[in-house]
């Protein structure tokens, strides 16, 4: 049980990371700081950064983590 306490806290804790992120991409490109195509780079670059990371991880632990998610039914 503790872990599974670990791992939501883990969840939580990136997703206000991650809402932080957009709300201030949003704000830079709104107030002309930065180019929205720098931005689009910028989340590019972490999405790719995370999937690489989820393949790696898999291959390493012999897993195929994007199986245990429905990407269809995130997109719906």
């Amino acid at each position: 049980m503790e872990n599974k306490k670990s791992l939501d806290f883990h969840f939580q804790e990136a997703l206000i990371h991650i809402e932080k992120a957009i709300d201030q991409s949003i704000e830079s490109v709104l107030s002309n700081e930065v180019s929205a195509q720098q931005i689009g780079q910028r989340w590019e670059t972490f999405i790719s950064q995370f999937l690489y990371y989820v393949r790696i991880k898999g291959k390493e632990k012999g897993i195929n983590f994007f199986k245990w998610i429905n990407i269809r039914r995130i997109f719906n």
